[in-house]
């Protein structure tokens, strides 16, 4: 069974969490510690332990997560299929994480 959220669902999670910790350094530190239940107290979602979810600090380390693989390899993608797949998703605004003063941009 595939517990996974929509790309919607996510972004909606993921906005509350980030809105919540910028204000919130208790909650933040909670996002580094627990972040189920940190989504479970900004979005009231009970996430299954075993999806693996985490936050990190700013850091150098960049992660990116790759979209399921396509089991259909030799099939030819509609041009809405391939639309769809070039738009991609954003699933946070760059304005809602914290600069590095020595960051240029």
């Amino acid at each position: 069974m595939n517990n996974l959220l929509t790309q919607k669902e996510w972004k909606d999670i993921l906005a509350k969490v980030y809105k919540r910790a910028a204000i919130d350094h208790d909650f933040y530190e909670l996002c580094l510690r627990d972040a189920h239940e940190a989504i479970k107290q900004a979005s009231g979602k009970d996430l299954p332990r075993s999806q693996k979810i985490r936050f990190v600090d700013e850091t150098e380390e960049l992660v990116f997560m790759l979209p399921e693989e396509n089991k259909n390899r030799n099939k030819k993608l509609s041009d809405s299929e391939l639309e769809a797949l070039a738009g991609g998703m954003s699933l946070f605004s760059t304005s809602l994480l914290p600069r590095s003063s020595s960051s240029a941009l």
